[in-house]
């Protein structure tokens, strides 16, 4: 039975190549399993705003924002929303007070995945059609410090989490840890 109230949304981001999608994928199974109706966007690939984070930040924003808003329309009998990449993005990408403002409130919980700048790399030749950031080693390394170092504003619930020895990430484990941060009632056993 759809509640009346606001979706449970859930942003999945980080280092490039951490493994995001794969992320996404889980945390949507894993509520589906529950019973819940769950959406996922990856709001970043509708419209390419890279270039404007410098000159126009604040545009670049309101894009990304006002995309996310079109899919939330689309999204209305969703319980949950799960978001590919979101506001760590841009608080990475632009330290602009206004553009940075547009995300907020923020999402219900944000999973960090915060891999190393060897991972993103061996996943750039693995994967080289995956776009221009794998080619240039000042981006990759200015953007995996900003995402170790990211902090959110306050009241947030951000999960951070790390790849193992293997360099691999336990995604079973990731959704215990959303599953444990959201709303208990909206999680039906």
């Amino acid at each position: 039975m759809r509640s009346s109230r606001a979706p449970i949304e859930i942003v999945i981001d980080g280092t490039d190549g951490a493994g995001k999608t794969p992320c996404v994928e889980v945390v949507c199974a894993r509520f589906r399993r529950r019973g819940l109706a769950v959406a996922s966007h990856a709001p970043y690939r509708v419209h390419e705003v890279y270039p404007l984070w410098a000159s126009a930040p604040e545009a670049a924003a309101r894009i990304v924002v006002d995309v996310m808003d079109e899919l939330r329309a689309k999204s209305s009998d969703a319980e949950v929303i799960v978001w590919d990449r979101g506001w760590p993005t841009a608080y990475i990408t632009t330290d602009d007070a206004r553009a940075r403002a547009l995300f907020l409130p923020l999402p219900t919980c944000t999973v960090l995945l915060l891999g190393s700048t060897e991972r993103t790399r061996r996943q750039a030749r693995k994967y080289p059609h995956a776009g221009v950031w794998a080619t240039d080693e000042a981006r990759v390394l200015r953007y995996n410090a900003a995402y170790h170092a990211l902090e959110a504003p306050e009241p947030s619930t951000v999960l951070r989490f790390f790849p193992d020895a293997s360099d691999t990430y336990d995604l079973e484990a990731v959704v215990d840890a959303v599953e444990a941060a959201v709303d208990p009632a909206l999680v039906r056993t």
